[in-house]
């Protein structure tokens, strides 16, 4: 079960930007908030609207589900392609 925790939401948005190297003036500017609110949100005293939660995630390269949950949602497509990838690998080995 997951529940909403504001306080971590605020760490993993400000971990994403710093590993980005951004500032908290770049990262605000990027998604059209003042730099007070974008403090407030990485403080967890503050949330922001749906479309400035994705501005967020796009601007980090993270997903939503990561900064919402602190868990990357599990993509079946990547690990379908994946094992076809690695049968393609086995089969190019077998025929080398």
């Amino acid at each position: 079960m997951y529940y909403f925790d504001a306080k971590e939401f605020g760490q993993r948005v400000k971990a994403a930007r710093n590993a980005k190297h951004m500032t908290q003036r770049e990262l605000a500017e990027q998604v059209h908030i003042v730099i007070r609110h974008l403090g407030r949100i990485e403080q967890g005293t503050r949330f922001c609207s749906v479309e400035v939660l994705i501005d967020i995630s796009y601007a980090l390269d993270v997903s939503v589900d990561y900064l919402l949950t602190g868990r990357e949602r599990r993509n079946t497509l990547d690990k379908i392609r994946l094992s076809e990838v690695i049968r393609e690998l086995n089969s190019i080995l077998e025929n080398f």
